[in-house]
Protein backbone atom coordinates (compact mmCIF):
# COMPACT_ATOMS: atom_id res chain seq x y z
CA UNK A 1 0.00 0.00 0.00
CA UNK A 2 1.26 3.48 -0.75
CA UNK A 3 0.34 6.78 0.84
CA UNK A 4 0.54 9.94 -1.23
CA UNK A 5 0.30 13.27 0.62
CA UNK A 6 -0.75 16.24 -1.47
CA UNK A 7 -1.14 18.87 1.25
CA UNK A 8 2.02 20.12 3.00
CA UNK A 9 2.30 19.56 6.74
CA UNK A 10 1.52 22.69 8.74
CA UNK A 11 -1.16 24.11 6.46
CA UNK A 12 -4.12 25.89 8.01
CA UNK A 13 -6.36 22.88 7.47
CA UNK A 14 -5.78 19.97 9.81
CA UNK A 15 -7.14 17.26 7.53
CA UNK A 16 -4.59 15.61 5.27
CA UNK A 17 -5.36 15.06 1.64
CA UNK A 18 -4.08 11.59 0.96
CA UNK A 19 -4.36 8.81 -1.52
CA UNK A 20 -3.80 5.26 -0.36
CA UNK A 21 -3.07 2.65 -3.00
CA UNK A 22 -2.77 -1.10 -2.63
CA UNK A 23 -1.13 -3.90 -4.51
CA UNK A 24 0.05 -3.16 -8.00
CA UNK A 25 -1.38 0.37 -8.21
CA UNK A 26 1.59 2.69 -8.62
CA UNK A 27 1.41 6.45 -8.23
CA UNK A 28 4.34 8.87 -8.58
CA UNK A 29 4.85 10.70 -5.28
CA UNK A 30 6.28 10.07 -1.84
CA UNK A 31 5.16 6.75 -0.48
CA UNK A 32 4.55 4.82 2.72
CA UNK A 33 4.08 1.04 2.45
CA UNK A 34 1.70 -0.80 4.76
CA UNK A 35 0.02 -4.17 4.37
CA UNK A 36 -3.68 -4.90 3.96
CA UNK A 37 -3.67 -6.24 7.53
CA UNK A 38 -2.45 -2.86 8.80
CA UNK A 39 -5.51 -1.01 7.51
CA UNK A 40 -7.22 -0.10 10.77
CA UNK A 41 -9.54 2.58 12.07
CA UNK A 42 -6.55 4.15 13.84
CA UNK A 43 -4.50 4.36 10.64
CA UNK A 44 -7.37 5.87 8.67
CA UNK A 45 -8.21 8.35 11.44
CA UNK A 46 -4.59 9.47 11.56
CA UNK A 47 -4.12 9.76 7.79
CA UNK A 48 -7.67 10.80 6.82
CA UNK A 49 -7.35 9.73 3.17
CA UNK A 50 -9.75 11.18 0.65
CA UNK A 51 -9.18 8.52 -2.01
CA UNK A 52 -8.16 4.85 -1.95
CA UNK A 53 -7.00 2.95 -5.05
CA UNK A 54 -6.55 -0.81 -5.40
CA UNK A 55 -6.52 -3.48 -8.06
CA UNK A 56 -9.86 -5.26 -8.44
CA UNK A 57 -8.22 -8.52 -7.37
CA UNK A 58 -4.93 -8.92 -5.54
CA UNK A 59 -3.24 -12.02 -4.13
CA UNK A 60 -3.93 -10.82 -0.55
CA UNK A 61 -7.46 -9.41 -0.93
CA UNK A 62 -10.18 -8.47 -3.35
CA UNK A 63 -12.22 -5.33 -3.79
CA UNK A 64 -15.13 -6.62 -1.68
CA UNK A 65 -12.82 -7.42 1.25
CA UNK A 66 -11.10 -4.04 1.08
CA UNK A 67 -14.42 -2.18 0.78
CA UNK A 68 -15.74 -3.98 3.86
CA UNK A 69 -12.55 -3.22 5.79
CA UNK A 70 -12.67 0.46 4.82
CA UNK A 71 -16.36 0.66 5.79
CA UNK A 72 -15.67 -0.99 9.18
CA UNK A 73 -12.86 1.51 9.78
CA UNK A 74 -15.15 4.48 9.12
CA UNK A 75 -13.79 5.50 5.72
CA UNK A 76 -16.31 7.60 3.77
CA UNK A 77 -14.18 8.85 0.90
CA UNK A 78 -13.72 7.66 -2.66
CA UNK A 79 -12.58 4.09 -3.28
CA UNK A 80 -11.46 3.27 -6.84
CA UNK A 81 -10.73 -0.28 -7.96
CA UNK A 82 -8.74 -0.68 -11.16
CA UNK A 83 -8.95 -3.63 -13.57
CA UNK A 84 -7.75 -4.38 -17.07
CA UNK A 85 -11.05 -5.97 -18.06
CA UNK A 86 -14.35 -6.70 -16.33
CA UNK A 87 -17.15 -8.66 -17.96
CA UNK A 88 -19.95 -7.27 -15.78
CA UNK A 89 -18.86 -3.94 -14.28
CA UNK A 90 -22.40 -3.09 -13.14
CA UNK A 91 -22.52 -6.21 -10.98
CA UNK A 92 -19.17 -5.35 -9.39
CA UNK A 93 -20.31 -1.80 -8.62
CA UNK A 94 -23.61 -2.99 -7.15
CA UNK A 95 -21.92 -5.66 -5.05
CA UNK A 96 -19.37 -3.26 -3.56
CA UNK A 97 -21.97 -0.53 -2.91
CA UNK A 98 -24.12 -3.13 -1.16
CA UNK A 99 -21.23 -4.14 1.09
CA UNK A 100 -20.04 -0.60 1.79
CA UNK A 101 -22.89 1.88 1.30
CA UNK A 102 -21.07 4.78 3.02
CA UNK A 103 -18.16 4.70 0.57
CA UNK A 104 -18.29 6.29 -2.86
CA UNK A 105 -17.06 3.46 -5.12
CA UNK A 106 -15.81 3.74 -8.68
CA UNK A 107 -14.59 0.96 -10.93
CA UNK A 108 -11.93 1.97 -13.44
CA UNK A 109 -11.73 -0.44 -16.37
CA UNK A 110 -8.67 0.07 -18.55
CA UNK A 111 -9.72 -2.14 -21.47
CA UNK A 112 -13.23 -2.83 -22.65
CA UNK A 113 -14.20 -6.50 -22.35
CA UNK A 114 -15.41 -8.04 -25.58
CA UNK A 115 -17.93 -10.83 -25.28
CA UNK A 116 -17.80 -13.50 -27.95
CA UNK A 117 -20.99 -14.88 -29.33
CA UNK A 118 -20.63 -18.11 -31.27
Amino acid sequence: MRLELFEPVGTARTSSRAVISFGDCELDCGELHVSFAEVTRGLLERLRPKVVFSPLVHRDFDTAELAERLEECGFTGLYCAIADQVSFPGLVRADVQGLAPNIHFELIVLKEAHSRVN
